[in-house]
């Protein structure tokens, strides 16, 4: 079903003092360059967004954001896969939406 990579994930957990901790991972093939971006949302609006480049295993991408209360948040993961210079595909995860 995936081009470039066998799965991808997004979570999110939000602590009481309002630490918002995102993780994301993604699994690539190693046929391809894969690099992961992850996005925290607030309301369905980006406020901090990440990216690594994805080795040979399993890359998890793992970062923490102090949010505000009052509003629902989301991790959107997205694994940009490419083949020399041009880009293959793009697939995305979400998290569940967490009010806080």
């Amino acid at each position: 079903r995936y081009v470039g990579i066998s799965n991808i994930s997004a979570g999110l957990a939000i602590s009481t003092s309002g630490k918002a901790t995102c993780v994301s991972s993604v699994m690539p093939d190693n046929r391809y360059t894969v690099t992961l971006t992850m996005e925290l949302q607030q309301d369905g609006r980006t406020i901090k967004s990440w990216n690594t480049p994805v080795g040979t295993s399993q890359t998890v991408l793992e970062k923490s954001y102090n949010v505000t209360s009052g509003h629902d948040y989301q991790v959107v993961a997205t694994a940009t896969v490419k083949s020399g210079s041009s880009v293959i595909n793009s697939y995305k995860a979400y998290s569940s939406i967490v009010s806080y």
